[in-house]
C-alpha cells in the first residue's frame, strides 16, 4: 500500500508537472504566435500603405506625362489659334476615350475656361465642384510657362490636378492652358484596391465625403466615418494604429497614413482596414489545442507531456533560426513546413513573406535598371557620388564636354495629320534608328519633343586640349548615315539639323523639394542649341563651332569648310561655324571638295572687303555647286556691300536676329 501510494503520488506529481508545463508552453506559444501574426498583419498593412503611396506617386507622374503629351498636340494648337470651340470640344471628348477617368479643362491665354470634356457622363452640376477656378494659382504659374502638379483636398474630396501651358514653340506664345484632373474618388479607390481583401478609405478634414471600399450589411458603401475614427483625424498628428475595432460585425486592425501634397502639407488620410479573421480563428484553434494537450497529458502522463513539449518547441526554434537567416539577407533560405497546425501556418506565412521579399528585391533591381533609362549612368557619376538614394537638390559639377543638338526639320507639317499615337510611334522608330551612334561614344541627356540633346565627355591630353570632339563628330556622321538607311523606307525623307559645341558645362539637379530633374547648364549648351538652328538658314545638315574644330587633332579625317562668323541670338561673342560634309550624298561631297580651295579664297576676299573679286570667285563656285545655299548667301551679301558698303569698323561678323 505504501509503495502504491508513493507511486500514485509520483504519477500525480508527474501529471501535475506535465499539465503545468503543457499549460505554460501552450500559453507561451499562443502569445508568441499571436504576437507574430499581429506583427505580420501590421507589416502587411504597412506594405499596402507603401504600395498605395507608390501608386499615388505613379499617378502623379503619369498625369503629368499625359498632360504634357496632350498639350503638345497640334490639333489642339490649331483649334486654339482658330478659336474653334466646337472642334475643341469634340477633340477634348475624344481624349476621354484614352483616359476615361480624367477630367480635362481647356482655358484660353487669359485663364478663361473654354471647354471641358464629357467626363464619365456626369451632369454639369456633378462636375462643377471639381472645376478649376480662373484665379487658381496653378493657372497663373502656367502663364509663366511652368507646369504644376497638385494633390489637394476639395469640398468634393481629394483630387490630383496637373496644369500645363499650351505653347506654340515656334513663336514661344502661350495659346492656352490645359488642366488634367483625377479625383481620388470611389472609382479611384476601387482600382487601387484591386483584388486585395483589405478595405481602404480616403478622408479629408475639409470634405464630408469619403471614398471607401467598406460595404454596410445593407449592401451600400459606408457614407460616414465612425465617431472614434473621426475624432482621431481632428488632431494634427497622424493617429497611432488601432489594434482592434469592430465595425459592421467585422473585426479590424486600423492603420492611418497621411496623404501629402507636393509641398509636404497633409491634405487627408489614407485609412487601411486590416481584417482580423486570421488572428481570431488562429486563437480559437490554439485554445482547442490547449484542451487537447491537457487531456493527452493526463493520458500519456509525463512521457507524452515531455514528448509534446519537445515537438512544440523544436519547429519554433527551427523557424526562428530560419527567420534570422532571412533577416541577415539570405533570401534563398528554404523553409520546411513540417506540420499543418498553427506552427505550419506560421511557417507558411514566413515562407510567403520570404517570397514577397524576393519579389521586392527583384523589383528594386528592375527599378534601378529602369531608372537608368531616364537618367544615364554617365550622368549619375556627377550628381550621385554616394548612390542614387543620396541624390539631393542642387548637386552639381562642372566638366568639359561636347554638346550635340539634333532637331527634325518640318516636324509639325509632317505630323499634323497623324494621331498622337502615330506621332509617338514615328518618333520612337526614328530615335531608335539614330540613337546607336550616340550611345557608342556618348550618352543622350534628354529627348525634347522632336529633338535630341547628347553629351560627349571630355578628357584633357598632354597639351591641355579636349579629346571629346572626335566622338561627337563621329556620332553626328553616324546619325546621318543611319538616317540615310531610315529614309529608304519613308515616302518623304526625314531631314535633320545637327549643331555641336565644345566647352565647360554644369551637370546638376534642379527643381523643388518634391520634384527634381537632372540637367546640364551653361553657355556651351546654349550656343550648341543656337548653332543647330543655324543649319536651317545655311541649308546644311551638320555645323560645329570653332571651339569644337580647335579641339580636333591635326590629322583628323573630317571634311570641313568654314561657313560664317556669326553672333548668335542672345550672345555678345562671335563664333565661327564650320560645316562637316563627310555624309553628303548625291555627289555633293565631291563637288564641295572640288571647289573647296576656291571657296575659301572667296571667303578671304570677302573678309578683306574685296567684294567684286569675292563675287567672281563665288559665281565660279556656284557653276559647280548651284544648289549650295551658303554660296548664294555670300553672293547676295557681296552684291549688297558693293552698293552699300558696311562701316569702316566692320569686323565680318554676321549677327543673327532669330533663334
Amino acid at each position: 500500500m505504501i509503495r502504491l501510494s508513493i507511486g500514485f503520488k509520483i504519477i500525480g506529481l508527474n501529471i501535475f508537472i506535465a499539465l503545468a508545463v503543457a499549460f505554460i508552453v501552450t500559453l507561451v506559444s499562443i502569445r508568441q504566435i499571436t504576437q507574430q501574426i499581429n506583427e505580420r498583419l501590421l507589416q502587411t498593412g504597412e506594405n499596402l500603405v507603401q504600395n498605395i503611396q507608390e501608386r499615388i506617386r505613379n499617378d502623379v507622374e503619369q498625369t503629368q506625362r499625359f498632360a504634357e503629351l496632350l498639350s503638345d498636340n497640334q490639333e489642339l494648337h490649331q483649334f486654339l489659334k482658330k478659336r474653334d470651340t466646337n472642334g475643341l470640344q469634340e477633340w477634348l471628348n475624344n481624349q476621354s476615350e484614352i483616359e476615361i477617368y480624367a477630367l480635362l479643362e481647356v482655358f484660353d491665354s487669359q485663364s478663361q475656361r473654354l471647354v471641358t470634356n464629357r467626363w464619365l457622363n456626369k451632369k454639369p452640376e456633378e462636375i462643377e465642384p471639381y472645376l478649376t477656378e480662373p484665379e487658381d494659382s496653378s493657372l497663373a504659374k502656367a502663364q509663366d510657362y511652368l507646369i504644376t502638379v497638385e494633390l489637394k483636398a476639395l469640398p468634393a474630396g481629394m483630387i490630383l490636378k496637373t496644369t500645363v501651358p499650351i505653347v506654340d514653340w515656334e513663336t514661344i506664345d502661350i495659346l492656352g492652358l490645359l488642366v488634367v484632373s483625377f479625383p481620388m474618388n470611389q472609382n479611384w479607390i476601387d482600382r487601387v484596391r484591386g483584388r486585395s481583401s483589405q478595405d481602404l478609405t480616403i478622408a479629408t478634414k475639409t470634405s464630408p465625403h469619403i471614398a471607401t471600399t467598406i460595404v454596410t450589411p445593407k449592401g451600400k458603401r459606408m457614407e460616414k466615418l465612425p465617431e472614434r475614427i473621426k475624432g482621431l483625424l481632428t488632431h494634427n498628428t497622424t493617429p497611432a494604429p488601432i489594434k482592434q475595432l469592430t465595425l459592421f460585425n467585422q473585426s479590424y486592425t486600423v492603420l492611418f497614413s497621411p496623404i501629402y501634397d507636393l509641398r509636404s502639407i497633409p491634405q487627408g488620410h489614407l485609412i487601411i482596414w486590416l481584417k482580423r479573421d486570421l488572428i481570431e480563428a488562429t486563437t480559437q484553434q490554439i485554445l482547442s489545442v490547449l484542451l487537447f494537450v491537457a487531456i493527452a497529458s493526463v493520458i500519456g502522463c509525463v512521457i507524452f507531456g515531455a514528448y509534446l513539449s519537445q515537438n512544440l518547441t523544436r519547429p519554433l526554434r527551427n523557424l526562428v533560426h530560419t527567420v534570422k537567416l532571412i533577416a541577415s539577407g539570405n533570401l534563398k533560405q528554404k523553409i520546411k513546413i513540417t506540420s499543418d497546425d498553427e506552427i505550419g501556418d506560421l511557417a507558411a506565412a514566413v515562407s510567403s513573406m520570404q517570397n514577397d521579399l524576393q519579389i521586392g528585391h527583384a523589383l528594386v533591381h528592375q527599378m534601378l535598371k529602369t531608372f537608368q533609362l531616364f537618367v544615364p549612368s554617365q550622368f549619375l557619376k556627377y550628381i550621385a557620388h554616394d548612390g542614387i538614394e543620396n541624390v539631393q537638390l542642387g548637386n552639381a559639377q562642372q566638366e568639359m564636354a561636347s554638346v550635340l543638338f539634333l532637331d527634325i526639320r518640318a516636324f509639325t507639317s509632317r505630323t499634323e495629320k497623324m494621331t498622337p499615337q502615330k506621332v509617338l510611334d514615328f518618333l520612337n522608330h526614328l530615335f531608335h534608328s539614330i540613337s546607336a551612334p550616340i550611345e557608342q561614344q556618348g550618352f543622350i541627356d534628354k529627348f525634347i519633343g522632336d529633338a535630341i540633346m547628347a553629351i560627349f565627355e571630355e578628357e584633357m591630353d598632354s597639351e591641355n586640349r579636349c579629346q571629346g570632339a572626335v566622338p561627337s563628330l563621329n556620332a553626328a556622321l553616324g546619325i546621318l548615315e543611319a538616317l540615310h538607311q531610315f529614309n529608304e523606307s519613308q515616302d518623304i525623307p526625314v531631314q535633320v539639323g545637327i549643331g555641336i559645341n565644345t566647352g565647360a558645362i554644369i551637370f546638376g539637379t534642379m527643381g523643388s523639394a518634391s520634384r527634381m530633374d537632372s540637367t546640364v547648364l551653361g553657355n556651351t549648351v546654349n550656343v550648341a542649341s543656337r548653332v543647330e538652328s543655324l543649319t536651317k538658314q545655311y541649308g546644311v545638315h551638320l555645323l560645329v563651332t570653332d571651339s569644337t574644330q580647335q579641339a580636333l587633332p591635326v590629322n583628323h579625317s573630317f571634311l570641313m569648310r568654314e561657313v560664317d562668323l556669326v553672333r548668335v541670338m542672345g550672345k555678345k561673342e562671335a563664333v565661327t561655324v564650320y560645316e562637316v560634309f563627310n555624309q553628303d550624298i548625291g555627289g555633293l561631297k565631291e563637288k564641295k571638295l572640288k571647289i573647296q580651295s576656291e571657296y575659301h579664297h572667296a571667303l578671304q576676299l570677302y573678309h578683306a572687303r574685296q567684294w567684286e573679286d569675292s563675287l567672281a570667285c563665288l559665281r565660279s563656285c556656284q557653276e559647280t555647286l548651284p544648289e549650295d545655299q551658303v554660296i548664294q548667301i555670300y553672293i547676295e551679301r557681296c552684291q549688297t556691300y558693293l552698293t552699300s558698303p558696311p562701316a569702316d569698323d566692320w569686323d565680318g561678323v554676321y549677327t543673327m536676329q532669330t533663334k
